[in-house]
């Protein structure tokens, strides 16, 4: 693996971050293009975009502070290492679209209508960062005798190469979410479209992750959050589709 793309002196370049970096820049870059292309002011975009990559570092970084607890108690200034690795993605998922709704709400901007927009690119963004997980060595998967298996480094057993999986999946899903906007026939079925099928990626690759401990039932906490969206996701999708507000109603 490949944690430290690049050192010069004491400047060091590290994947993982990099790779964070890179897919928000791009996420941001296309959602702007795409948001002029409705009239939306991009500086909306781009502080919205500001929102969503501080309260998601922060929400990511908690919740995986709380799951590894006892390590950051004994190790505290490792919290500020986000560039080490070490983030929940549901997590910060969960406190950047609390923070999203919030400020939208304050500008009277449909949440929806700016989620379906972002949320394609917001995938992309997600595929690029697994890309730095692997790189990184977190996220692992479970031993396995698969050709495409991996060996890390100080380590002498194979494992899936979860993340690589999560990436070529996330980078379909990417695909699909671009192609249904085209099509989409009301508003917030981008999102809701992501919440269904991620929740249904992440819920099967956790069955093949070696890093994440069982919560209740046989299922990681990841798995039981993945089910939940899964579920609320169909649920606000037909919801929606029967009762919400049409594209052709000016959304």
């Amino acid at each position: 693996m490949h944690p430290i793309l690049l050192k010069i002196g004491y400047i060091k370049v590290y994947s993982y971050g990099l790779m964070v970096a890179l897919g928000f820049l791009l996420a941001v870059f296309l959602s702007e293009r795409d948001a002029k292309k409705q009239n939306i002011p991009p500086n909306l975009i781009m502080d919205l975009s500001i929102i969503i990559i501080l309260f998601g570092l922060l929400g990511a970084r908690i919740f995986y502070a709380i799951n590894n607890l006892q390590y950051y108690l004994d190790n505290p200034k490792e919290i500020f290492m986000l560039a080490h690795g070490g983030l929940i993605f549901y997590g910060g998922a969960l406190s950047s679209l609390l923070a999203a709704y919030v400020f939208l709400s304050i500008k009277k901007v449909s949440f929806l209508k700016i989620a379906d927009i972002l949320m394609p690119y917001i995938v992309l963004a997600h595929s690029i960062g697994r890309i730095g997980c692997f790189l990184n060595g977190c996220c692992w998967g479970k031993p396995t005798s698969l050709w495409w298996k991996v060996t890390y480094p100080g380590t002498t057993i194979a494992v899936h190469p979860t993340q690589i999986y999560e990436s070529i999946l996330l980078l379909a899903l990417f695909v699909f979410l671009k192609t249904l906007r085209k099509k989409s026939v009301f508003t917030g079925q981008v999102f809701l479209s992501w919440a269904i099928f991620y929740g249904l990626i992440r819920f099967l690759i956790e069955f093949l992750r070696g890093d994440n401990r069982l919560f209740f039932a046989g299922l990681t906490l990841s798995q039981i959050v993945s089910a939940v969206l899964f579920f609320i996701g169909i649920l606000f999708y037909f919801y929606n589709k029967k009762f919400g507000l049409k594209k052709n109603d000016g959304a």
